[in-house]
């Protein structure tokens, strides 16, 4: 199984959360959304044992008429949702969890 970064985890955290803002708050809703299971979209958006993909961020941008950046975690996101102080930007943080998750694979 894949491991899942803080990148991953903050990901889904902003996608439930724009799709409660939009009214959808069952997970079995959203399940039909991204055209999986309710225990996968539990998996994700609960327990964070699975992670979401490209597909899945793009069918729901257009189901919820939103910009796909808007499920990407900014540097604010790292440091209210992680606890990470950081001076870094957004796609350095996102370099530096691959880069460690990379590193701890091998």
């Amino acid at each position: 199984m894949n491991k899942i970064t803080d990148f991953d985890k903050l990901v889904s955290i902003k996608t439930y959360k724009k799709c409660v803002d939009c009214g959808i708050t069952k997970y079995s809703d959203i399940a039909l959304i991204l055209n999986t299971t309710d225990s996968f979209a539990k998996s994700v958006f609960s327990s964070h044992c699975k992670k979401l993909n490209l597909y899945h961020l793009i069918r729901l941008s257009y189901e919820l008429n939103c910009n796909i950046n808007d499920f990407i975690p900014s540097k604010n996101d790292y440091e209210k949702d992680m606890g990470h102080k950081t001076d870094c930007n957004e796609k350095e943080l996102f370099l530096m969890y691959i880069s460690k998750h990379n590193k701890e694979e091998e």
